[in-house]
């Protein structure tokens, strides 16, 4: 949820939790729990195969070779990461282990370069698996807009794909840019900085997040509302709780209660759930009384069916929860895969990562 600590120290803890659950402004309550850090990326399109490998297909030989693995991940842009013996590297499409399991922590490949984590100190390496820029570093972040988030001695600031520091590690923390900006904090207040690390709006807030279809949230007086790029108050501080925009709508919360907003603050579906997720693909998430089901952009009810837990569709089928375990529907709201996993992922590429007991696998869209 939103983020409440204001002291330096409660600031770089939350930082790392997020970095740790793929630099998301929230833990969303309904996902399938597989997840370690790395999520879909598509900054910088990277091939380890050939060009023509975008589909991951299981073949004998594939399945094979996962065998081998204590842990698989989704596969973004023809990578995987895996895991074995506590260790972490990537696979290709064809199931190919292109940069060996030696890393403590990695990511996904951001602008040609993967964050790693070695001996509790961060760097990054480039596709062949060679450390371009040493783990030197107490924290950092992927990098997005060709620039990453770096602490060095409890102090954050920027380097670029080549490890120059550009914008001086000096701030109580700094968020990643998007759309040209980074929020920043010093002596417990927010601005926004640009990539010049020129302060573009003045540090006056108790807290903030990042800018998403041109709006930032913010804190005043306990009260989240939103600002534009000028810092333009462009939505009250009137919320308990926020969410970055997403296709036109932000979830908001009024005491406990959840619903969504428009970009210009009119509350288009009443704050009346228990939790919400975004919209993606035209399609929200919404629970009460611990059921889970889908809404559209006007709030109607999208199939009949509710769930234990739900997740957002993906490659045109959602991953849902029914006495205890997982199955996917399609986008007519028909169980296709059944429900018997333990966990279960969005499809990424053709396939998803589901769990059977203590065995991590990839299925294809049939369930094979």
């Amino acid at each position: 949820m939103a983020q409440k600590g204001k002291s330096k120290t409660s600031v770089l803890v939350i930082t790392l939790l997020l970095l740790l659950l793929g630099g998301g402004f929230y833990a969303y309550h309904h996902t399938s729990q597989i997840n370690d850090g790395i999520s879909p990326n598509n900054e910088g399109t990277i091939k380890s195969s050939t060009e023509n490998d975008s589909i991951v297909k299981l073949t004998p030989e594939f399945v094979e070779a996962m065998n081998k693995y204590d842990e698989v991940y989704d596969f973004s842009n023809g990578l995987a990461k895996v895991k074995r013996n506590g260790k972490s590297g990537f696979i290709n499409t064809k199931g190919e282990e292109v940069i060996p399991c030696v890393y403590d922590y990695i990511e996904s490949f951001a602008d040609g370069l993967a964050l790693i984590a070695q001996d509790n100190k961060w760097g990054y390496i480039n596709m062949k698996g060679e450390e371009v820029i040493p783990c030197i570093y107490d924290l950092a972040h992927s990098f997005t807009e060709g620039l990453a988030v770096v602490f060095k001695n409890d102090k954050g600031g920027f380097i670029n794909n080549k490890g120059e520091e550009i914008i001086p590690c000096k701030y109580d923390c700094v968020l990643s840019f998007t759309e040209g900006l980074a929020g920043f904090n010093i002596k417990d207040k927010w601005g926004f900085m640009n990539a010049k690390g020129e302060e573009v709006i003045p540090c006056v807030y108790d807290d903030a997040w990042q800018f998403s279809e041109g709006l930032a949230p913010v804190v005043i007086d306990n009260k989240w509302g939103f600002i534009n790029a000028k810092g333009e108050e462009v939505i009250p501080h009137q919320y308990d709780e926020v969410r970055n925009f997403s296709e036109g709508f932000a979830s908001v919360c009024k005491g406990v209660k959840w619903g969504f907003i428009n970009a210009k603050g009119e509350e288009v579906i009443p704050c009346k759930y228990d939790v919400v997720d975004d919209f993606k693909g035209g399609l929200g998430i919404v629970s009460m009384n611990d059921k889970w089901w889908f809404i559209d952009a006007e709030g109607k009810d999208v199939f009949p069916s509710k769930y234990e837990n739900v997740d957002n569709f993906s490659e045109g089928l959602a991953n849902v929860k029914i006495n205890g375990k997982w199955g996917y529907i399609n986008n007519k709201g028909e169980m296709v895969i059944p429900c018997q996993y333990d966990a279960a992922n969005p499809f990424s590429e053709g396939v998803a990562v589901v769990i059977i007991g203590e065995k991590w696998k990839y299925i294809d869209k049939e369930g094979k």
